[in-house]
């Protein structure tokens, strides 16, 4: 897992910087929020989606291992920001990959329905 975008925000609370990540499987997530807690750590908030009653609503969802790893790699990032070009170097390694893969062309008989 790699953050491939981190903007920083000012004077906005305790929201201190939106962020994206790439997975190892080459799945891109956009919309982490990384807050500052009362004592002064960070921690990571989850991509999330408005419900029609006004409430945020999480879209995203991870175990405890993967959180803690993704706090850890966000306050990283948020202290040295060039982590973010090996990332990103690697991510548009992957999309050539994805553009330079043969496709088949498909009729409409391959539709199964």
């Amino acid at each position: 897992m790699k953050i491939i975008r981190m903007n920083k925000v000012d004077n906005y609370g305790k929201l201190k910087a939106f962020f994206d990540i790439i997975t190892g499987d080459g799945f891109v997530i956009k919309g982490f929020k990384l807050m500052e807690s009362i004592d002064g750590n960070y921690w990571v908030g989850n991509p999330s989606a408005k419900n029609k009653d006004g409430q945020y609503n999480d879209t995203v969802y991870c175990n405890k291992t993967v959180k803690d790893n993704l706090e850890k790699l966000a306050n990283d990032v948020y202290k040295n920001p060039s982590l973010i070009d090996a990332a990103t170097d690697k991510l548009g390694e992957r999309l050539k990959v994805i553009d330079n893969t043969e496709t088949q062309h498909k009729t409409s008989d391959d539709i199964p329905f």
